[in-house]
């Protein structure tokens, strides 16, 4: 069975999320979720280790339905070098409009050079496409709820935010 990797910052881990890992988990037997840390980006709103918390909460019921193993884990180093380690085949990426699509296309292309790594790219699901973990952020910040945007973390996700007060 292929093993694959679903990559990105999961700041935080929304449904847009958690419909790529479904459907990527009809496909493959075996998906690492890993939770990189991305140098363009300052900081964030979460930790890495408390994304990785977020994901493993949003990720249970899942790895109850699906017949594959699921995981989540820090990234902390070049995705290549990540998945040469664990043995990883391909690469799963979610893209949400044409841009997005192409600019995970010219990655994959990076990939397949650094580490004969293949790329497949999964179109969103059109109810979960305008979910961003932007938009989820901003909920967090103004106090919306999160049940339209996040799975059932989002009741460790208040905790999270919760005991940072």
């Amino acid at each position: 069975m292929k093993k694959a990797v679903f990559t990105g910052s999961f700041d935080p881990f929304t449904k847009g999320h958690l419909d790529i890992v479904a459907r990527a988990a009809k496909i493959f037997g075996d998906i690492t979720v890993a939770i990189c840390v991305n140098t363009e980006k300052a900081g964030g709103m979460f930790t890495p280790e408390e994304r990785v918390l977020i994901a493993e909460a949003s990720l249970k019921e899942l790895q109850n339905k699906e017949n594959c193993k699921i995981k989540s884990e820090i990234c902390p180093k070049l995705l290549a070098d990540f998945a040469r380690e664990r043995g990883i085949d391909v690469i799963v990426r979610g893209a949400r409009s044409a841009g997005e699509f192409e600019y995970e296309a010219a990655l994959a292309e990076v990939n397949r050079a650094l580490a004969g790594l293949e790329t497949v790219i999964l179109p969103s699901s059109p109810e979960v496409a305008f979910i961003s973990s932007a938009v989820a952020r901003d909920m967090i910040i103004y106090g919306n709820p999160l049940i339209a945007v996040t799975p059932g973390a989002a009741a460790e996700i208040k905790k999270i935010t919760e005991s940072r007060r």
